[in-house]
C-alpha cells in the first residue's frame, strides 16, 4: 500500500481531486471535488465541488484522500 498523496506530492499538468472540509459559521460540510489550482505560499487550494460546480478555497490541512483523477474542466 503507497502512502496517502499531500499537495507536496501533486505533478503539474496532472488532474486530482480529494475529500476536503467547509466551515460555515458554526457548520461544517464534508465535500469532494477536483482540486483546480494550488497556492504553496499559503498553502490553499481551489476545489470545485463535483455536485454543485462550486469552487471553495480550502486550506491544505482541511483537505485528505487525494488522489490522481482522469479530469477535462469544462471552461
Amino acid at each position: 500500500m503507497s502512502s496517502p498523496l499531500r499537495f507536496q506530492d501533486i505533478e503539474a499538468g496532472k488532474s486530482y481531486a480529494c475529500r476536503f472540509l467547509i466551515r460555515e459559521g458554526l457548520a461544517t460540510q464534508e465535500l469532494f471535488g477536483v482540486i483546480k489550482t494550488r497556492d504553496t505560499e499559503r498553502e490553499l487550494a481551489e476545489i470545485v465541488d463535483l455536485e454543485t460546480d462550486t469552487v471553495y478555497a480550502v486550506r491544505w490541512e482541511d483537505c485528505w484522500d487525494i488522489d490522481e483523477v482522469e479530469w477535462r474542466d469544462p471552461d
